[in-house]
């Protein structure tokens, strides 16, 4: 009787186990119809607006509750297909600023025939972006075969991509 009793102790645990599971797929699952319908909407609604404002020359941030990353991946191959692209995935903890500066200052040096010896050897993070943007200033309109450079971070929550002074 009493293996009985332990053995019905382990099945009501992991009958519980198995509601706080089912529990939290319901809360995740709340209004299905509507997300369904705002995913299909957004970007007919909203991609053509993200890409005029990528074309007058400001960032986006795009940020709420839940993933953004399948959208933002779908904007890109969508809008960004003809412009070069470096995209970061921010939420491993190995991020960090030189992940981002180390492939644009290679990008730069590779396609805008830059100084590769200027370019190289140990550079801080501050002295990549100040060639980078010496770099890219340098570029003349029309003169290359793309408009735009564009970084994709997904998730800038890595404790590396933060200021350190706040």
């Amino acid at each position: 009787m009493d293996k009985e009793m332990v053995e019905g102790v382990v099945k009501d645990s992991r009958n519980q186990e198995e509601m706080k599971n089912e529990v939290e797929d319901e809360r995740l699952r709340k209004h299905p119809a509507e997300k369904d319908k705002i995913k299909e909407m957004f970007p007919k609604l909203m991609f053509p607006q993200m890409k005029h404002y990528l074309n007058c020359g400001l960032n986006l941030l795009i940020y709420g509750v839940g993933s953004k990353r399948g959208m933002v991946n779908f904007f890109v191959q969508k809008h960004l297909t003809n412009d070069p692209r470096l995209i970061v995935n921010g939420f491993h903890s190995a991020t960090s600023m030189k992940s981002i500066t180390n492939p644009t200052l290679n990008f730069a040096v590779k396609h805008l025939n830059a100084d590769k010896k200027k370019a190289r050897g140990n550079m801080t993070t501050h002295d990549q972006v100040d060639e980078i943007k010496r770099i890219f200033g340098k570029v003349k309109f029309g003169e290359l075969n793309f408009s735009k450079y564009h970084i994709v971070i997904h998730s800038m929550d890595c404790g590396n991509l933060k200021s350190h002074e706040d």
